[in-house]
């Protein structure tokens, strides 16, 4: 179980900075915040998950390997 919220963290963390890049790649940069605040859905949900599954853990991946 570990392994897999592990993997749904990522995920979730690549989507967040696929979601970022085209945020700023928009040309009309209208609604920027709300952009922004929508990036960070993927790994908030991730992360949650992860939570879900194995217990207490950090944000950020990379901080548990």
């Amino acid at each position: 179980m570990d392994r897999l919220g592990l993997v749904i963290h990522w995920i979730g963390l690549i989507a967040t900075c696929f979601m970022l890049v085209f945020s700023f790649l928009d040309q009309s940069q209208d609604e920027l915040i709300i952009h922004l605040i929508a990036s960070s859905f993927p790994i908030l949900i991730g992360w949650m998950f992860r939570v879900l599954l194995v217990g207490k853990c950090k944000l950020l991946p990379w901080t548990t390997l």
